[in-house]
């Protein structure tokens, strides 16, 4: 007995309980198959990190990192979510005995400087993250002095441009004289 391709194929769908009823084909000499329930197909998501406040720009997690690693890790964090979950899980399922914790610190410390990771994890003495090596979060006196730093540097800053903006609008640069 000759069956067609498409009668083998949803013969094994069938089977799997993936088709629900599937047409006998003119060219099959099988008897008609029974149909049966159809199944829906759910698709989970194991990861509850993408729909938790964890990711949300102004969650205690993501000021945590904006102190502790600075403002590209940060935006890499909250706005682009979809990524960052990818590369903390790929490494989780690399090593698959830390927590997600150590995960977003490796993935932070490779964003953060991707020379010095790769240099430190391709060394031969490296045998992978370990619990140990998480760090504390940021202390209070530290995000003090953060903040400090950024109210004295913004204002440095447009004081720098505004002068070297005036400099050039009274002086041209070709006439400086030392």
């Amino acid at each position: 007995m000759k069956y067609p391709l498409t009668f083998i194929l949803a013969t094994a769908a069938m089977q799997r309980g993936i088709c629900a009823l599937m047409q006998r084909s003119s060219l099959c000499a099988a008897p008609a198959l029974q149909p049966r329930q159809r199944s829906v197909v759910v698709a989970l998501n194991e990861d509850s990190w993408l729909q938790s406040t964890e990711r949300q720009p102004l969650s205690g997690e993501s000021i945590e990192v904006l102190f502790k690693y600075g403002p590209v890790v940060y935006n890499a964090r909250c706005f682009d979510a979809e990524e960052y979950n990818a590369s903390v899980r790929k490494l989780m399922s690399r090593y698959p005995r830390i927590s997600r914790g150590l995960a977003e610190q490796e993935i932070h410390e490779f964003l953060t400087d991707a020379n010095g990771y790769l240099a430190k994890t391709t060394s031969r003495a490296y045998k992978g993250p370990n619990e140990a090596d998480l760090k504390p979060p940021v202390g209070f006196a530290d995000k003090l002095l953060v903040i400090a730093w950024v109210l004295i540097l913004v204002p440095a800053i447009g004081a720098l441009v505004t002068l070297s903006v005036a400099a050039g609008e009274v002086t041209p640069a070709n006439q400086l004289t030392m």
